[in-house]
């Protein structure tokens, strides 16, 4: 009964269904597939299950005025998950998605950069050092804004905003042989390539370009003006260009589905440890 108790509260921030695309092919017969990752802090490599990482014992529980805990939160991101692999696995195969499945996809995609325990402490910080009010031109100057997210909320804007995705210009981009995407413990990454010192920038931005990288050999690239193909094989130097980002934009940890890619990863780890890059 304890153990069922337990895997109920592991509430993943990465998706499972999301990390099983990065598992490790070369994976033993026998063994679960596994995800390789890199601890940025430790400058180690391990491998583990998908449903062995990425999750915090009770993430998305809510309670109450009573004190009362409810998993709806925890539902509802299950639910998002579970209709946004079929797409997934549609887009892998390069097979037409329609109209709906690109709205669950967008879904999912806005989930994952709102759940993660990045994006909480980004909020936290806009609303501690008054960045809110910043870049509401003052609207909340009055308002008293809580510092915590809560995730019934983030459940709320997910479905609200994932509308506004769908009018950004969506590109699939092809990585070449022996070239592989990575992903992180924040995977979606939104930024200004022409000014990438902003603590935040949300999708509405007219200048943002997203990427998220949705299997070792497929990312989606996202703006507000098109200039790339639907589907556009990129080179290695690209890949390795989303990568860093990938690699900089990450909290605590970067995942790959290969050992071999991921040491090249430790090595310019260690690199930014000792502030030899940036």
């Amino acid at each position: 009964m304890k153990k069922n108790k337990d895997k109920k509260d592991k509430h993943h921030y990465i998706s499972q269904c999301y990390l099983e695309f990065f598992t490790d092919p070369l994976t033993p017969p026998l063994h679960t597939p596994y995800v390789w990752i890199l601890d940025k802090k430790n400058e180690s490599i391990t491998n583990k299950a998908p449903n062995n990482f990425a999750f915090i014992k009770g993430y998305n529980d809510i309670y109450d005025k009573d004190g009362n805990k409810s998993d709806i939160v925890e539902k509802q991101f299950g639910k998002i998950e579970g209709e946004a692999k079929n797409v997934l696995r549609k887009i892998k195969q390069l097979k037409y998605i329609s109209k709906t499945e690109r709205y669950l996809l967008s879904e999912f995609v806005f989930s994952m950069m709102l759940r993660v325990p990045k994006f909480r402490d980004t909020f936290r910080k806009l609303v501690m050092e008054g960045y809110i009010n910043e870049l509401s031109d003052g609207k909340f100057k009055d308002i008293e804004i809580s510092s915590e997210i809560s995730m019934d909320s983030v459940i709320r804007t997910t479905h609200v905003a994932s509308q506004l995705l769908q009018g950004m210009a969506w590109s699939l981009l092809i990585a070449p042989d022996h070239s592989h995407f990575i992903t992180s413990d924040n995977p979606v990454v939104v930024r200004i390539p022409d000014d990438p010192n902003w603590l935040f920038i949300g999708f509405g931005h007219a200048g943002a370009q997203i990427t998220f990288p949705l299997n070792p050999k497929m990312c989606l690239f996202g703006e507000w003006e098109r200039s790339r193909k639907i589907i556009e094989k990129v080179d290695a130097d690209e890949v390795n260009d989303i990568n860093f980002e990938t690699y900089k934009y990450s909290d605590k940890f970067v995942y790959s589905n290969s050992k071999y890619f991921m040491k090249e990863i430790l090595l310019v780890n260690h690199l930014v440890n000792k502030g030899l890059i940036n």
